[in-house]
C-alpha cells in the first residue's frame, strides 16, 4: 500500500534523526575508534505515525558513506566536526553499524574521553527518506509506515537520545551545508555586502529643474535614495532619477521586484489527519518541555515534538517554545474563556479540583466578551511570512476637457503602502503538577481552547482599539482618517441623527459598500432600543431586533469588546459606536499557538506557568471605510 504523495512529499523534505547506545566494549582507545549501532529496525513515533526502518540491504543507501565516508558529529553540528564514519554495514541482526575514527584535535579527544568514560553513551543517525509503505492501519493508535528506501548521511554523539530539543529533528534549513573554502568566502561575502546607493548626479538633475521647483526635485531625489539604500535597486533607483519618475513608481518597483504585491502566506497546517490530530497531546509536549533532559518524557512526546517540529517549518521560523500545529488548533478548539489568566489547581478548593473526579460533566465555560470582527467581515491573513505591504491607490488622476490641439494637463495618480508587521500578544495559565500528572478530564483540549481564544479575544479588542503603542496594533478607533462624529463637548447620548451622520461619513468618500455593519457595546443597544426615532414616543426604536438587530438600515451587532470607558471632556464614560465596511479590516497572523513552559515561577509548589503567544497585526485597507463615534454617553 502506496503512501500518499503529498505525505512522502512532506517527510522527504526533512532530515530525519533517531538514536542509540554506544557499546563500551567496542572501544580501541589505542587506535582512537569505536564501533556502534547506528540504527535498527525498532518502532519509533513521529507526527505522522510510527516509524520502522527498514533494514534489508537494497532498503539502505549506503552509497556515499562507502565511497565518500561520513563524519561524525556533536549534536549533529555540521561546525562540530570530531571523526569521520568507517566500515560501514548492514548487519544480519538487522542493524546499522559502523566504525568511528576519531581525530586529534582537542575538541575530538575531549569527546572521545567522554566516550570512554561511559558520559557520552548514545548516538544518532541523521538520514533521509525516499520512499515508504502503510504496513498497518489502526483506529485505536497511529498507522505504521515502513521506510523501505533511506538514506543515512552523517552520524553524531547526543547527550538524549530520541531528543528533538537538543539539536536533533532540525529541518533542512536549519542545518548548515558544508561549503567548499573558496565559496565560502564568496557566500560571505555576498551576505555581507549592504546595498550601495546610486551614484547620481544631483547637481546636474537640480539645475535642470523648472524655476522654484529645485526643492521638489530634492525631495524626489532625496526619498528615491532612502528607499534604495534600504532595499537595494541601486541601478533601478539611478534610472528613475535620471528619466524624472515619481517616488510612488520607484516604490511599487520595488515592491514589485520583491514580489510584495500580494501577501506572502501559505497554509498553516501541516497536513495531520483526523486520526494525529486526536492522538496528538498537549499536555505530554508540556511534559517534555518541563525537563528537555528526561529521556521519558522526550520518548513519550515524540509524535508531538515531530509534529510540532513540522509546524516550525511551515511557520518559516523557530518557536520561542514549540508550537501547537495549526490543525490541531482548528479542530480541538473549545468554546471560550474569560480574558486574562487563570490558575488550575487540583487541591480541595482548587479551580481544577473538579477535573480529577471520577464523575465527569461537561465543562462550564467562564464568560466572556464576544468576538465579533471576523463575524462582521474581516479580511484575514494566516499563515504570514515576513513583514506584508500592500501597495495603495492614493488620489486619482485628474480628468480634463481639451480644445482640439490643446494639451492635457498632467496629473500623477498617487500611491502609497498599507503595512503589517508581526505583534506578539500572550496569554497564561498556571496548572498545578497534580493537574498534569493526574487529570482525567480532557484538559488539554480545555487549555488549547482557553489560551487560543483569550489570544483571538484580544486580537478582536486590538482591531478595535489597539492603541498602535506598547508593541500594539492599531485599531479601528485609533486609525487617523476615518470619520469622527462628535456627540459634544462632554460627550452625548447616542441619536438617530448621529447614526445617520456616521452614515453619510462613509458614503461622502465613496465607501458605502461591501460589508457594511454597525459594532457597538449592549449598553449603546441599550439606550438605542430605548431611544425612538420620532423623540416624542410612538415610533418604532432606533435599533430594532435582539442582541443582531437593525440599525438605520444596516446589521447591527453588540460587545463589550468595545469600550464603554472612552474620555470626553470633563467625563470619562463614553462609549464607541462604529460603522464601516468590515472586508477593508486586516487581520494577520504569523505562524501558529506557541507554547513556551516557566518552571521556575512556581517552582516551590512544583507547578508550572504555561505561555502562549501568537503573532499577528491590524490594518484598515481604506480608512474611508470606516466612521466612528467615540462619545456615546450611555448614563
Amino acid at each position: 500500500m502506496k503512501v500518499a504523495e503529498d505525505l512522502l512529499r512532506k517527510v522527504s523534505e526533512e532530515k530525519q534523526y533517531r538514536a542509540m547506545g554506544v557499546d563500551p566494549g567496542a572501544i580501541d582507545e589505542e587506535a582512537r575508534t569505536v564501533r556502534l549501532a547506528f540504527s535498527s529496525e525498532d518502532q519509533y513515533e513521529r507526527w505522522f505515525g510510527v516509524e520502522i526502518l527498514d533494514h534489508s540491504p537494497e532498503a539502505v543507501r549506503l552509497d556515499r558513506y562507502m565511497r565518500e565516508g561520513a563524519a561524525f558529529l556533536v549534536n549533529h553540528d555540521t561546525k562540530d566536526l570530531v571523526g569521520v564514519v568507517e566500515d560501514v554495514e548492514i548487519s544480519t541482526d538487522r542493524r546499522g553499524r559502523a566504525v568511528v575514527r576519531f581525530g586529534e584535535s582537542a575538541r575530538a579527544e575531549e569527546i572521545f574521553r567522554d566516550i570512554v568514560n561511559g558520559i557520552r553513551r548514545f548516538v544518532s543517525v541523521g538520514y533521509m527518506v525516499h520512499k515508504m509503505v502503510l504496513e498497518s492501519q489502526s483506529d485505536e493508535g497511529p498507522d505504521v509506515y515502513r521506510v523501505t528506501d533511506w538514506e543515512p548521511f552523517e552520524i553524531s554523539t547526543v547527550p538524549v537520545p530520541a531528543d528533538p530539543t537538543v539539536g536533533i529533528g532540525k529541518s533542512l534549513e536549519d542545518h548548515i551545508p558544508v561549503v567548499p573554502e573558496e565559496t565560502k568566502e564568496t557566500v560571505m561575502a555576498e551576505e555581507n555586502t549592504t546595498p550601495k546607493a546610486p551614484e547620481v548626479d544631483v547637481k546636474s538633475i537640480e539645475a535642470n529643474a523648472s524655476k522654484g521647483g529645485a526643492q521638489k526635485e530634492r525631495d524626489r531625489i532625496s526619498e528615491i535614495l532612502a528607499i534604495s539604500k534600504k532595499h537595494g535597486h541601486g541601478d533601478a533607483a539611478e534610472s528613475f532619477i535620471r528619466d524624472g519618475k515619481t517616488v510612488d513608481e520607484f516604490r511599487i518597483h520595488v515592491l514589485e521586484s520583491r514580489g510584495e504585491m500580494t501577501p506572502v502566506k501559505d497554509s498553516p497546517e501541516i497536513g495531520m489527519t483526523d486520526k494525529q490530530v486526536k492522538q496528538f497531546s498537549v499536555i505530554k509536549m508540556i511534559r517534555s518541555m518541563i525537563d528537555p533532559t528526561d529521556h521519558g518524557l522526550q520518548e513519550a512526546a515524540a509524535f508531538e515534538i515531530e509534529a510540532s517540529r513540522a509546524a516550525d517549518k511551515k511557520a518559516h521560523r523557530p518557536a520561542r517554545g514549540k508550537f501547537i500545529p495549526a490543525d490541531v488548533l482548528a479542530r480541538k478548539m473549545v468554546r471560550g474563556t474569560q480574558i486574562g489568566s487563570r490558575d488550575i489547581t487540583a487541591g480541595p478548593g482548587g479551580t481544577g479540583q473538579y477535573t480529577v473526579d471520577t464523575m465527569m460533566m461537561p465543562l462550564i465555560e467562564a464568560l466572556h466578551n464576544q468576538m465579533l470582527v471576523r463575524q462582521l467581515g474581516a479580511t484575514t491573513f494566516e499563515g504570514l511570512v515576513g513583514d506584508l505591504a500592500f501597495p495603495r491607490e492614493g488620489a486619482r488622476s485628474t480628468t480634463y476637457w481639451v480644445g482640439e490641439g490643446k494639451d492635457v494637463t498632467e496629473s500623477d495618480p498617487g500611491f502609497n503602502e498599507v503595512t503589517m508587521t508581526p505583534k506578539t500578544v500572550g496569554a497564561t495559565s498556571d496548572l498545578t503538577r497534580k493537574v498534569i500528572n493526574q487529570s482525567s478530564l480532557d484538559i488539554e483540549n480545555w487549555l488549547v481552547g482557553t489560551l487560543g481564544r483569550d489570544l483571538a479575544i484580544e486580537g478582536d479588542r486590538a482591531a478595535i482599539h489597539g492603541s498602535g503603542s506598547a508593541h500594539q496594533p492599531l485599531g479601528i478607533t485609533n486609525t487617523t482618517g476615518i470619520g469622527n462624529v462628535a456627540g459634544g463637548a462632554n460627550g452625548a447620548a447616542p441619536t438617530y441623527s448621529h447614526m445617520i451622520a456616521l452614515e453619510k461619513e462613509v458614503a461622502i468618500d465613496n465607501a458605502l459598500r461591501g460589508r457594511m455593519a454597525f459594532l457597538t457595546n449592549p449598553k449603546v443597544r441599550w439606550i438605542l432600543r430605548d431611544t425612538y426615532r420620532n423623540t416624542t414616543g410612538g415610533d418604532i426604536p432606533i435599533w430594532s431586533g435582539g442582541l443582531d438587530g437593525e440599525l438605520v438600515g444596516y446589521n447591527a451587532f453588540a460587545t463589550n469588546q468595545v469600550s464603554s470607558t472612552l474620555t470626553k471632556g470633563n467625563q470619562s464614560l463614553s462609549s464607541a459606536v462604529i460603522l464601516g465596511n468590515w472586508e477593508d479590516l486586516y487581520l494577520g497572523f504569523w505562524g501558529g499557538l506557541d507554547i513556551n513552559v516557566d518552571t521556575s515561577t512556581l517552582s516551590k509548589s512544583g507547578g508550572i506557568r504555561v505561555v502562549a503567544l501568537q503573532d499577528m497585526d491590524v490594518a484598515l485597507a481604506r480608512v474611508q471605510s470606516f466612521a466612528a463615534m467615540l462619545d456615546a454617553l450611555t448614563a
